[in-house]
């Protein structure tokens, strides 16, 4: 044990700073390359393997889309509307999601309109003043257009005192189509 550590301590003044800085570096890369680049090259290789075998796997003959009626298709097309019925639901769910995401939500204006053309879908309008900070409500802008597809925005302005302020008063104007009488 004594001979090794005479060697290192010669080795060490033999090598001086330059030398011993050199022999750091290559321990650290030495380190670096067993702790990081050893596991990163085993997942590749394995992400091959798993590639090549999917390549080899035999290929599914896609199946064609059966062919419905115009009558059909209009069913189904009107079928992914919510009905008049579920609009509270829809409502209570919508002020629950803006709660969520930390939006306050100031009294709204609501109104369905009736259009005598439009017998299969309706109109149902909502206004929404509320008070959020932005990153708030681009959460909840984007969570309602995934929960809620039938749901579009029709309007939206922004408004703030200061630049440096942190909340901002947004107006939102929603349209949600929901399915008429006609659907």
């Amino acid at each position: 044990m004594m001979r090794l550590l005479r060697v290192l301590e010669m080795a060490r003044h033999w090598l001086g700073m330059a030398g011993q800085a050199g022999v750091l570096l290559m321990l650290a890369i030495a380190l670096f390359s067993l702790a990081i680049i050893l596991p990163e090259q085993h997942r590749l290789y394995a992400q091959r393997d798993q590639l090549a075998w999917l390549q080899a796997q035999p290929k599914a003959a896609a199946k064609p889309a059966p062919v419905l009626a115009e009558a059909q298709q209009l069913q189904q097309f009107y079928a992914q509307f919510p009905s008049q019925m579920e609009l509270s639901e829809l409502l209570r769910a919508l002020h629950q999601l803006a709660q969520e995401c930390g939006v306050e939500l100031v009294l709204g204006e609501y109104k369905l309109s009736h259009e005598r053309n439009a017998l299969a879908l309706q109109r149902y309008e909502i206004i929404l003043p509320v008070r959020a900070r932005y990153r708030e409500l681009r959460r909840f802008l984007d969570q309602a257009a995934l929960r809620f597809p039938t749901l579009g925005l029709g309007e939206i302005s922004i408004k703030r005192d200061a630049v440096n302020e942190g909340e901002a008063e947004v107006r939102l104007m929603y349209v949600w189509l929901l399915k008429g009488e006609g659907a």
